[in-house]
């Protein structure tokens, strides 16, 4: 096997043989700068061709004008002396090694390698380019410990190696680099402590160190890094100790997080010094005491977030001088006392999340004032009075969790005007008051819960509910009928009403609800039977009526009650029939008629059988003969007609691998007739995978053949379950396997169903195993094998993929965490699944800034953008 360089140069000697214009070079005497271009486009796995561009073959005179690898994709020179000083590769789908030719450029400035797949040890060359000021290889997947030599890099400003997969201590030689202002280590897996050397930096402005395994106590050294603006030390489970009043001397801090450790004792004090700090976050610790006061002093905060700790005692009044708050989350800890009401005034809080305290008193009643609230959760307190009228003004209000606490009065009415809400539960309160007439109004709600809330009156109107997927109005006091527009609700999946004082019968609109699948009407005054309809909803899988005034059969058709518990019917002395024991009058009448008739029937002899016999075999060859011409004359006709009709409609619901136009070509076919009825003919079909299907063609559009259809179309409704006569769609799109259930009957594509399909995603990434697998068994998805695993006691650990590291204890933690929140992605009902904003929130959590190509250096942070004269911008963050 030959040498890589000696083999590079071979090929481009044979290069410039072909080429008889530059036979004056020799690959000997290649420029030292394209021989190392050219051994990183030979060396370096290029998938996606982005080299295509670094080619000599049509730039001849170029070549002896200049040097023309400057004009190449990714690389900039300067322009007096014509020397490389930019070289960028990021983002290229790259892989392999970089080879060690790379320590030709020697006057490069700036090299990002981000992005991409380069693995193995860092390649040492890079080091002997001196003059480099920016180096940036995060993104990828580089191992093993940091080689030694960076310390040669004497000018360098920027070094980001963020979401590799280094191991070992951190590297000691950083600090020499005297003009270092950026140091991103984050996301890795480097081990041991914190140098107390690393508080020594003379000029660094970011340290980033987070989401890797380090442990022991926080260096109160970081507290002399008197240029330093942004501090990251969290997801460290093994890190310990309090945070060091040192800190406090970080008189040009600006971001300091340090969440989801294992830290402890009281907040410090002292960090209300730092008047420049926007974003404190020290969430998911073991902090206690109280809320400091001086932390009223942080004048510039903007994201405050104190939760999943043990703090005590009230919330300082203090926070409500913060202007430029914009975020405030306690949730998840032990604070008492009363809301600051001035919270309510700030003008540009847009999420408040205060919920599992032990807090009493009103929320402040001119919250949402200022136009600008998102989000508000203050579940699981003590709180009570009036809701503020004002909470979704400005029209952003899109969470709004309320349940457990002591509320009364009305609900305001803008809650039906607020177009972007999408969850809404206040229950378990004391309202004592009615619904507002235009609570389904709000376009974009999904899930509705009020339940044991003390509403009275009655339902409003279902005009708008549209997008609903879970309604709870359960243990109120609420009267009068269901309203019979329930119809509208085209979405819903769950109704609960039970434990109220309901009148009237059953709408049997309910029934013909796409996706209903749980239905509570029990301990109500309903009356009359019920609707016949639901014996064909084969969405429902709970139905419970038990302690109403209802009478008659328990409808017999279909398959659904048959699968229902009698308990689910208990209560209603009038119900008969179904599952329960009592049979109805008119079923013991027609059980008694058969048996007097089947006592009563004269015997037959042989010879009047024989006579009935041949008398149904003379008609039945008559009826042959003339159906037979009867058919042959009308056959063609209706065939020719219907070969025009079009187009034609494919509605699949699992993965075909046919089209509408293979199924058309077996139908002119008469000797794949299998029968024929009174709506159509039944045929035959192999497709040309070797599948065989049988295909049903109905008759033709005429008049007095539409009541024939109805059974068909009766038919194709229980299958496909509301296509509109108007439907313009004529294939259901996406990748069986990724493809949400309720897709199949609802046709409708929202953020649910994308939510699912990224939870089949995740659980592809976790297990190695492509959505749709015939190991799964026959029909299963992804999510039924994983769904069947878990309840096994050792079934997650077929999950897991080993070779993405499960058998590492921290990477199967991280694994575990991204298996529950695929769990909740792909949850059957749609309204049980998060928002995408919440997944990002619990990816953060579960182990966040580590592996996410394109992601920003720090979450809550802005991109800090290196230019190629080595200067570091920043650009504003963009929320999710």
């Amino acid at each position: 096997m030959k040498p890589p360089f000696l083999f590079f140069l071979l090929e481009f000697f044979f290069f410039f043989l072909s080429s008889p214009s530059l036979l004056v070079f020799s690959a000997a005497t290649l420029p030292l700068p394209l021989q190392s271009l050219l051994s990183i486009k030979t060396f370096v796995k290029d998938p996606s061709n982005t080299f295509k561009d670094w080619n000599l073959s049509n730039s001849t005179r170029d070549l002896i004008k200049g040097p023309v690898w400057c004009s190449w994709s990714g690389i900039k020179c300067n322009p007096t002396t014509a020397r490389v000083t930019s070289l960028d590769l990021s983002r290229r789908n790259l892989s392999g090694v970089i080879p060690a030719e790379i320590r030709y450029l020697t006057s490069l400035v700036h090299l990002n390698l981000s992005g991409n797949g380069f693995d193995g040890l860092l390649q040492s060359a890079i080091f002997e380019l001196s003059d480099l000021r920016i180096l940036d290889i995060s993104h990828n997947n580089f191992n093993s410990t940091l080689p030694p030599g960076i310390s040669k890099l004497k000018f360098l400003r920027v070094f980001n190696a963020y979401s590799n997969n280094f191991t070992g201590p951190l590297s000691n030689e950083f600090v020499s680099l005297r003009f270092l202002e950026e140091l991103n280590l984050g996301g890795s897996y480097f081990t041991g402590e914190i140098p107390r050397s690393y508080g020594s930096f003379l000029r660094l402005k970011y340290l980033h160190l987070a989401g890797n395994e380090l442990e022991g106590p926080l260096p109160p050294d970081l507290g002399f890094l008197s240029q330093l603006e942004h501090l990251e030390l969290g997801y460290h489970p093994l890190l310990s100790g309090n945070v060091p009043e040192e800190f406090a001397l970080l008189a040009n801090l600006k971001y300091l997080d340090i969440s989801k450790c294992n830290l402890s004792g009281n907040l410090p004090q002292q960090l209300g010094n730092l008047t420049k700090l926007e974003n404190l976050l020290l969430f998911m610790n073991q902090f206690t005491g109280e809320i400091p006061v001086s932390y009223a002093n942080l004048k510039a905060l903007k994201a405050l977030d104190l939760s999943v700790n043990q703090l005590s005692g009230t919330i300082p009044w203090g926070l409500s001088s913060l202007k430029d708050l914009n975020r405030l989350s306690l949730l998840k800890n032990q604070l008492t006392g009363e809301i600051p009401p001035g919270l309510g005034e700030l003008p540009y809080l847009d999420t408040l999340e205060l919920w599992n305290n032990n807090l009493t008193g009103f929320l402040p009643q001119k919250l949402g004032s200022s136009g600008n609230l998102l989000w508000l959760d203050v579940s699981n307190n003590s709180l009570s009075g009036p809701l503020p009228p004002n909470l979704c003004q400005g029209n952003k209000l899109y969470k709004l969790i309320l349940f457990s606490n002591k509320f009364f009065g009305e609900i305001p009415d803008d809650l039906g005007k607020s177009e972007p809400l999408h969850f809404l539960n206040i229950s378990e309160n004391s309202f004592h008051a009615a619904l507002p007439n235009n609570i389904w109004s709000a376009p974009n709600l999904q899930v509705f819960s009020a339940s044991s809330c003390k509403l009275v009156s009655k339902i409003p109107d279902f005009i708008g509910c549209g997008s609903v997927y879970r309604i709870e109005l359960q243990d109120n006091m609420l009267n009068g009928n269901i309203p019979w527009d329930i119809g509208h609700c085209e979405r819903l999946i769950s109704l609960n009403l039970r434990g109220n004082s309901l009148t009237g019968i059953i709408p049997w609109e309910i029934s013909t609800l796409p996706a209903i699948a749980d239905v509570d009407l029990s301990h109500n005054l309903l009356t009359g039977s019920i609707p016949s309809n639901f014996g064909n909803c084969s969405t429902l899988e709970s139905f419970n009526v038990s302690y109403n005034l209802l009478t008659g059969p328990i409808p017999a058709s279909g398959t659904v009650f048959s699968n229902i518990h009698p308990s689910s019917f208990s209560g209603n002395q009038g119900l008969c029939g179904g599952v329960l024991p009592k049979p109805c009058a008119a079923d013991t009448l027609g059980a008694g008629e058969m048996e007097v008739r089947h006592r009563q029937q004269p015997k037959r002899t042989a010879g009047a059988i024989v006579w009935i016999m041949a008398a149904a075999f003379g008609i039945g060859l008559f009826v042959l003969v003339a159906g037979t011409r009867c058919f042959h004359a009308n056959y063609s006709r209706r065939f020719s007609d219907e070969r025009e009709i079009g187009p034609w409609k494919l509605t699949a619901f699992q993965r075909l691998n046919f089209t509408a136009d293979d199924v058309l070509e077996c139908l002119s076919m008469s000797d794949k007739i299998l029968g024929m009825g009174s709506t159509g003919t039944v045929y035959k079909a192999e497709m040309p995978g070797g599948e065989i299907i049988a295909v049903k063609k109905l008759w033709g559009k005429h008049k007095e053949n539409i009541r024939k259809r109805r059974g068909v179309l009766a038919e194709v409704d229980v299958l496909g379950n509301l296509i509109q006569s108007d439907e313009s769609m004529s294939v259901i799109a996406g990748s069986y396997g990724y493809i949400a259930p309720e897709y199949a009957y609802t046709l409708q594509v929202d953020e649910k169903s994308d939510i699912y399909s990224y939870g089949v995603v995740l659980m592809e990434i976790i297990s190695g195993k492509r959505s749709v697998d015939a190991a799964f068994g026959d029909g299963n998805s992804i999510v039924d094998w994983v769904r069947s695993k878990i309840k096994n006691k050792d079934g997650v650990d077929d999950i897991l993929d080993k070779d993405a590291g499960a058998a590492i204890a921290s990477v199967r933690e991280e694994m575990l965490q991204m298996l529950r929140i695929a769990l909740l992605c792909t949850s059957r009902n749609p309204a049980d699944r998060p928002s995408m904003r919440d997944v990002v929130l619990m990816l953060q959590e579960a182990k966040p800034k580590r592996k996410l190509p394109g992601s920003t250096v720090s979450v809550g942070s802005g991109d800090r953008i290196a230019t190629d004269d080595g200067a570091i911008a920043q650009k504003p963050a963009a929320e999710c």
